[in-house]
């Protein structure tokens, strides 16, 4: 029987063994378990000699989302993180979130996983339900970017979860791999962040729009259980504020979650 030590190098080897270009650079741990990624990479005792580096657990058990929100994990998840030092001042760090999940989509798209689509701020679906999400909580001068997607999604997991989702695996065909995936959005992900530091999410604008859940569609802005604002998603300006159109003007929001929702009309009740 091989050791736990063995078996996480395996894993390492497979990963590196599919990436290219700048991402072959980036220093990758294992880990088999753990409660965080991100709140690992937050430590400033985290391989300091490392600015940039990335953090894989095979189980993580303390997984958050968004507002403090749990993201559960087992063996069939992929759950990493990446810390990466920026440049660019914490207010230009607004769209950071969505050029990832650029990267990520790309990635995946790489993969010929179909069907996929992005959910302002930082959720991504497929076929409308939720695959995966990322969080990105802020260092000093460095970012910490916590990935999450369902790989291969267990129907008792499924079922426990307060919203519809899926994984990434073909509805025919050899199954896809964890390494493989990871690999795969670090081969987007690496560049991408480089090219964020340089330019910003203007240069992700485009490719964001061309994947945005509910683009033209009537949606409501909240936090959960409330309303803060409804109107026509009208995609995202330079920065990565959220524009909703609302009877005839275009209003811009930073913050808040989407749902997918019909504008109430009054006229409709008196029909």
């Amino acid at each position: 029987m091989s050791s736990p030590s063995l078996a996480l190098d395996a894993i390492g080897h497979a990963v590196m063994a599919d990436l290219r270009g700048p991402a072959q650079a980036i220093p990758l741990q294992i880990c088999a378990e753990t409660g965080s990624t991100n709140a690992d990479l937050l430590s400033a005792e985290a391989w300091p000699q490392h600015p940039a580096l990335v953090l894989l657990a095979l189980v993580q058990t303390q997984g958050r989302g968004r507002s403090g929100r749990q993201w559960l994990s087992d063996g069939g998840s992929l759950t990493f993180s990446v810390r990466w030092p920026f440049s660019r001042s914490t207010s230009q760090l607004l769209g950071l979130p969505l050029a990832v999940a650029v990267a990520v989509v790309q990635g995946l798209e790489d993969l010929s996983v179909a069907g996929l689509s992005i959910k302002w701020p930082n959720d991504l679906l497929r076929r409308g339900r939720k695959v995966g999400g990322i969080l990105v909580e802020l260092s000093g001068q460095s970012a910490v970017i916590g990935i999450g997607l369902n790989i291969a999604l267990d129907a008792v997991l499924a079922a426990s979860l307060d919203q519809m989702a899926a994984d990434v695996q073909p509805m025919q065909g050899p199954a896809i791999q964890r390494e493989t995936v990871l690999a795969a959005i670090l081969n987007r992900l690496v560049p991408a962040l480089s090219v964020f530091n340089a330019e910003g999410f203007g240069a992700f604008q485009s490719d964001w729009a061309t994947r945005a859940a509910w683009l033209g569609r009537a949606v409501r802005l909240g936090p959960a259980g409330s309303e803060v604002a409804q109107g026509t998603l009208c995609g995202v300006d330079a920065h990565g504020a959220l524009l909703l159109e609302q009877q005839g003007r275009v209003s811009r929001y930073l913050v808040g979650d989407l749902s997918l929702r019909p504008i109430h009309d009054p006229a409709a009740e008196s029909d």
